[in-house]
């Protein structure tokens, strides 16, 4: 066993010892829940997929008339790559809600699941019939409904359109993301809506945890900004305290002069991230600065900013960025090369941990795609296949789980209901 974590530290040693030894499992910590994804685009359907990454079984609805938009994006072969990575391990069914046939037959299948997700505005889940309080009176008392949304179920702005760039702005994030001489920025990452799914699956999980003990289920409420602003904890009791509104600083912190991002004699950029005192001395001394009078102390480097990034990044342009990397390792400072997808793709440290998974696509053959977080010792999750065609699993979901047999569901497909 290898973890510096617990070097010090004879008891956890023992302890991790001990949970390595117990043998793992094929079955995920949620085999057996039923999720029902109805939602489009980001939000909802990655609430789903990290549901689907550890064994829940996750039927996924599209209207055959107009499919998930994220289908398209990203297309190689006109097969959308995005979608192919999101919706993975998931079963696809055509149905088209807008028709009473389609509601019937979703309402059916919500009878006998344990969580529907959607992420469309609030009350479009009710004008289609599935109000709350009729899906826990009259459909099943114990469903999880999963609801994400720009602004929340409730409040004066819950009608609202809302996407991951509303989360950002309406957060705090985009405030304090960018230089302090351009205006506030948002992320090349859709961030507003991967947090709220993040946070929705966990209320999912706090939901299912309450329903099994009680009987009953529930809905999980999780708006965009909100998801980020629980990120952004330190600006609010900064504001009510002192007054003081976080203002951008680039790759730079309040406070922090340790952490900034510089370019190194190749071309490359390193990320130095030193939040500590022991790391922070470690990397005064790496860079040359340890006794000097007006650079030598974190107190020191924070007044005299400007001379210090100076002099950082001249001592970065000295070095390649291997070297830079080696030598903060060496020396115990915190920092990385920033990494882009062609580097990630080949780092030995990802590829141990299974961050990047391949599987064999019938429409793209080999197929990478991030891996499975968190690690889990004895039930992991898996990437059991990259996302399937539309309507891939009519037949299995509407045969096997409601009973229609072949006829049934080609005069459905007939009619336009899938």
């Amino acid at each position: 066993m290898n973890n510096p974590a617990y070097k010090d530290d004879d008891d956890m040693n023992v302890a991790d010892m001990l949970i390595h030894k117990i043998d793992r499992t094929d079955l995920g910590p949620l085999t057996g829940v039923l999720v029902i994804d109805i939602g489009h685009i980001v939000a909802g359907p990655m609430v789903a997929s990290i549901l689907a990454d550890f064994g829940a079984t996750v039927i996924k609805v599209e209207n055959p008339a107009s499919l998930d938009p994220l289908r398209k994006v990203y297309p190689k072969n006109g097969v959308g790559l995005w979608a192919k990575s999101l919706d993975r391990n998931k079963l696809p069914i055509t149905l088209n809600l807008k028709s009473p046939r389609g509601c019937e037959l979703l309402e059916q299948v919500l009878a006998k699941a344990d969580v529907l997700l959607e992420n469309f505005r609030p009350g479009v889940l009710e004008r289609l019939g599935f109000a709350r309080d009729r899906l826990l009176a009259e459909v099943n008392e114990r469903l999880v409904i999963g609801r994400v949304s720009g602004w929340g179920q409730t409040g004066p702005f819950r009608t609202r359109r809302g996407y991951g760039r509303t989360g950002e702005a309406g957060s705090g994030f985009a405030q304090l993301n960018g230089t302090a001489e351009g205006p506030p920025s948002h992320s090349a990452a859709s961030l507003g809506d991967t947090a709220a799914a993040i946070w929705a699956a966990f209320g999912v999980m706090l939901a299912l945890r309450a329903s099994e003990r009680d009987g009953v289920g529930q809905v999980v409420d999780v708006a965009l900004n909100e998801a980020l602003m629980r990120m952004l904890e330190q600006q609010i009791p900064v504001f009510d305290q002192t007054g003081r509104i976080l203002a951008r600083m680039g790759s730079e912190t309040p406070g922090m002069p340790t952490v900034n991002v510089y370019r190194t004699r190749d071309g490359g950029y390193f990320s130095v991230s030193n939040a500590t005192p022991r790391t922070q001395a470690a990397y005064i001394r790496l860079v040359g600065l340890e006794g000097d009078p007006d650079l030598g102390t974190v107190a020191d480097t924070d007044r005299n900013r400007e001379r210090f990034n100076a002099h950082v990044a001249a001592w970065m342009a000295e070095r390649t960025l291997a070297e830079v990397d080696q030598l903060f390792d060496e020396a115990g400072a915190v920092g990385t090369p920033v990494w882009d997808a062609a580097t990630i793709t080949r780092n030995e440290h990802l590829a141990e941990r299974e961050m990047v998974v391949s599987v064999d696509d019938p429409e793209l053959g080999p197929f990478r795609m991030t891996g499975v977080v968190p690690k889990l010792s004895r039930t992991p999750g898996e990437v059991r296949h990259a996302g399937r065609m539309p309507g891939d699993a009519n037949t299995q979901v509407l045969g096997g789980r409601l009973g229609l047999d072949q006829a049934d569901i080609d005069l459905l497909r007939n009619e336009g209901v899938i």
